[in-house]
């Protein structure tokens, strides 16, 4: 049995922890035990799952309430638990205080890069850079989920690509999903649009509020979906509120069922400050969505002809609109758009087979 720890699990959903959720349930788990490395003392997403399934959680003190107990409770974990690798997904570099403990230990280290810019906290920023020059990179094996995202967190290169994979299957798109999806949210024949994403700045929700604000100017009939939770909601809500668009507005919050979600609407918007692999825009095109997205993110999740990259400045909101209206929409089309993304081997068995094999070879 291969032991992992993994560290980047967290009380806020978001990519990474959809992403371990997915790992762990495709993995060969006759081969491979995960274990988890918690900050702070929230239970993470999915723990009941995941504790029930035979993980173990290690809660340790976060560096801003003691550094010193954060050090020796991450030390306690190695010196009394035997890993084969410690598996680190990150965003930035501004905190690798549990990977260098590893090192330490002679456990094998993964730094998995998951996103492609950090956020603006200044502090963060400083961390970031100051680490990317001292951390030991040549002692560890380097991932990332896309060029964008490997060349954020290395720079110089040296690291492998593995993209986030899906079953396909599970996200094609279905009629009996969309009426059933669209009768329990209360809508006929409405244009329909939605995005995925924690509600962060990161994610762009009011750029795209406001783009759904101008896009009701000449579409009266038109729902914005938006799925996902995080510390902006209520300040969301309020700019909903003030535009009028309470009624048109629907946050549907953390859902298990994005999958079905999917089939109900008609367009995928994703306005996006910058991303690392966005496995929400693949889902949206397994599901055979056209997609509007910004143009900061990678060309890597392009897969089908309706997928359209524009500018997110301020000014560049007439432009969105435009290419909604403009959207040729036909639910025929859909389920052989979805088989494109198959097709180009973003399915989750090429994923897990690359992720089994770096495990395998680090032992």
């Amino acid at each position: 049995m291969i032991r992992i720890l993994h560290y980047g699990l967290t009380h806020s959903l978001g990519g990474i922890e959809t992403y371990l959720r997915k790992i762990f349930n495709e993995i060969d788990k006759e081969k491979f035990q995960f274990d988890f490395l918690i900050i702070g003392n929230e239970e993470p997403c999915f723990y009941n799952e995941l504790k029930a399934a035979g993980c173990s959680f290690h809660f340790i003190t976060p560096r801003s309430q003691s550094y010193q107990k954060n050090v020796q409770e991450i030390r306690s974990v190695f010196e009394n638990n035997k890993y084969d690798a410690f598996h680190c997904h990150l965003n930035t570099l501004s905190y690798v205080t549990p990977a260098k403990i590893a090192l330490t230990y002679g456990v094998n280290v993964i730094v998995h890069s998951r996103n492609g810019e950090s956020p603006k906290k200044m502090i963060t920023k400083v961390l970031h850079y100051y680490h990317y020059y001292s951390f030991p990179f040549k002692t560890v094996e380097k991932v990332a989920v896309s060029k964008i995202a490997g060349d954020w967190l290395f720079r110089k290169g040296g690291y492998e690509v593995i993209n986030n994979g899906l079953n396909v299957k599970k996200y094609q798109y279905s009629q009996e999903n969309r009426m059933a999806i669209r009768k329990e949210l209360g809508i006929n024949n409405e244009l329909v649009l939605i995005n995925v994403g924690a509600l962060r700045e990161q994610k762009n929700h009011s750029f795209l509020i406001d783009t759904f604000k101008g896009l009701k100017e000449y579409h009266r009939e038109a729902k914005l979906l938006l799925v996902g939770e995080g510390r902006l909601r209520t300040k969301l809500q309020q700019q909903v509120n003030h535009a009028g668009l309470e009624k048109d507005v629907i946050f549907l919050g953390n859902r298990n069922d994005i999958h079905i979600l999917l089939s109900a609407a008609d367009q995928f918007i994703f306005p996006s400050h910058y991303e690392g692999f966005p496995n929400a825009v693949i889902e949206a095109q397994s599901n055979g969505l056209p997609c509007i997205i910004s143009n900061t993110i990678t060309e890597e999740v392009v897969i089908n002809e309706n997928v359209y990259a524009l500018p997110i400045q301020q000014q560049d909101i007439s432009s969105w609109v435009k290419a909604i209206l403009d959207v040729d929409i036909n639910n025929e089309n859909r389920i052989n758009n979805g088989m494109n993304v198959e097709n180009r081997g973003f399915s989750v068995k090429n994923e897990i087979m690359k992720i089994e094999q770096m495990y395998g070879s680090l032992v």
